[in-house]
């Protein structure tokens, strides 16, 4: 039970951080300061971020299933 609450928090997470990041982004582009460069930032945080929580996640998943 531990384990899926620890899965359901590192979800939250997850989609905090995206929404954040998200909200941040559009607003650089609607407002248009540096559309590139927002885009830039967004792709480059989100790839090493969005990469390392799917890990965990998996992992919690394996240890859920083990």
């Amino acid at each position: 039970m531990e384990k899926v609450r620890n899965l359901i928090l590192e979800v939250n997470y997850l989609v905090g951080v995206l929404s954040l990041v998200s909200i941040i982004v559009f607003f650089l582009y609607g407002v248009g300061v540096l559309p590139r460069v927002a885009l830039l930032i967004f792709v480059v945080g989100i790839t090493p971020l969005g990469a390392a929580i799917l890990y965990r996640v998996w992992k919690t998943v394996l240890d859920i299933f083990r």
